[in-house]
């Protein structure tokens, strides 16, 4: 299952940057088939949180949810609109578990995915 959404968020990260430079070529129709199930994929295994765990169901981790929000902005998605019915953005969830980053790499993926979703990286969660 970890394999499957690293996967998912490769394919969705590498189709979605792939594709922007050459935003006057329309993607294949197999490209966009590709890039729409790894939407869906990481959309439908989203946490109610907002987060995303390494597996389909497991706990949301601040590190798959940036990766996860990241990837889903590179296909136009803004993190602060990504979540289930009824559930929490992957934004509110990384903000709700800012005390959980701890690395250079934590805060600078945090604040990647903050400058996604057009907010500001020197007030992002206060």
């Amino acid at each position: 299952m970890i394999r499957a959404l690293l996967l998912a968020l490769v394919a969705a990260a590498t189709l979605g940057v792939a594709a922007a430079p050459a935003r006057a070529a329309a993607p294949t129709a197999r490209e966009q088939q590709r890039l729409d199930a790894s939407i869906r994929y990481l959309q439908e295994v989203q946490n109610r949180d907002g987060g995303f765990g390494g597996t389909r169901g497991g706990a949301s981790d601040p590190i798959f949810t940036s990766w996860a929000a990241l990837a889903l902005a590179s296909a136009g998605i803004n993190p602060r609109d990504q979540a289930l019915p009824g559930g929490k953005s992957a934004i509110r969830y990384l903000v709700a578990h800012l005390d959980l980053l701890e690395q250079t790499t934590d805060f600078e993926r945090t604040l990647l995915v903050a400058v996604a979703a057009g907010m500001s990286g020197r007030s992002f969660g206060g």
